[in-house]
């Protein structure tokens, strides 16, 4: 079951205790303007305990992603 938090829970550790630590991001698109599209339908789901390394070529779209979870 997956419980959507508002910006203050978001921003209050305590919001967190006792539920399992996860990532999830849906179709997700960032753009730069109108001619340059960094991510096109991003699916990615990082469960608790999970080691994940986002590996590609320079201008891939890495950094804007791991910044998209941030």
């Amino acid at each position: 079951m997956s419980q959507t938090l508002n910006a203050s829970e978001m921003l209050n550790v305590n919001a967190f205790r006792g539920r399992p630590a996860q990532i999830t991001l849906k179709d997700v698109t960032k753009s730069f303007g109108k001619s340059v599209v960094a991510l096109k339908d991003l699916n990615v789901e990082i469960r608790q305990g999970e080691f994940v390394a986002f590996l590609g070529a320079s201008g891939c779209g890495k950094s804007t992603a791991l910044r998209t979870i941030a």
